[in-house]
């Protein structure tokens, strides 16, 4: 099975702040971490290839920082990965991103004259939140895809992922090629790393892909900030005066009569059934 897995490299967002005149987060200067769901997908990738065979490739795009997803994903296990990077692919959203993203796959299918079976990305980025990236890629790709999963196996020719909700534990059956957005709590964080293929890699750096490489495959104009058709209309930090109360000690009962005396102090309405 060759698998891809899409990394990204993001800030803290416990030190990040809001430009409200560009609209965009304040990026630099910040200490940046790879995203703990990407980690979780690539924990999955190098699982799969251990049970079933196989290669994995790391696809991460953004400034040159960004070769760190690279050089820890091989460190960690995977055969090789690529820095996607170019000025023109700055400010791209959602959208524009999974039109670069599928303009690299397509070139890693050309150069390598293999079809990929599996691509893997974390369900979220923590400076984000959208959750939207895999399935656009999928999209432009024309690939099935299978969102939010915990767990995967291959039967047959045949990929099964297991989605947790609430409610119930679906196991979804696909075929390939799929693409699959893995929920975080997969993993427990990376695994450890070959220091020193780790240190090589930092000193030798990665390969990069540029407008260059992908533009056979590209629209310009569907990239970058100006090919991105989301616009943010208003961005604002809420703010909150809510009490933050725990009632902790004490009987259920007690629990319960403290709740209901402040609640009367707050003159809120209180009716019994």
């Amino acid at each position: 099975m060759d698998i891809i897995v899409c990394m990204k490299l993001v800030p803290n967002t416990a030190h990040m702040t809001f430009n409200p005149k560009t609209m965009r987060l304040e990026r630099y200067g910040i200490l940046s971490l790879i995203n703990p769901a990407d980690i979780d997908a690539l924990e999955c990738a190098l699982n799969m290839k251990k049970d079933y065979g196989g290669t994995v490739t790391i696809l991460t795009m953004g400034i040159a920082g960004a070769s760190e997803c690279v050089e820890k994903g091989i460190a960690a296990g995977a055969d090789e990965g690529y820095l996607i990077t170019d000025p023109a692919f700055a400010g791209s959203d959602t959208y524009a991103t999974g039109m670069v993203l599928s303009a690299a796959v397509r070139w890693l299918q050309q150069k390598n004259q293999k079809r990929y079976d599996l691509i893997l990305c974390g369900s979220v980025t923590v400076d984000g939140e959208t959750g939207q990236t895999g399935s656009q890629l999928a999209e432009q790709l024309d690939w099935a895809q299978i969102s939010c999963a915990s767990d995967l196996r291959q039967i047959g020719d045949k990929l099964w992922a297991k989605q947790e909700t609430e409610e119930e534990t679906l196991w979804l059956e696909s075929d390939q090629p799929t693409l699959v957005t893995i929920e975080p709590k997969y993993g427990k964080g990376l695994r450890p790393v070959d220091m020193e293929k780790l240190r090589q890699l930092e000193k030798e750096g990665v390969p990069k892909l540029t407008l260059q490489e992908l533009e056979p495959w590209l629209d310009r104009s569907a990239i970058g900030a100006h090919g991105s058709p989301t616009k943010i209309a208003r961005s604002y930090i809420p703010f909150t005066d809510r009490k933050q109360i725990v009632i902790s000690s004490g009987s259920d009962s007690e629990k319960a009569q403290a709740l209901l005396g402040l609640l009367k102090q707050e003159n809120c309405e209180v009716t019994y059934e």
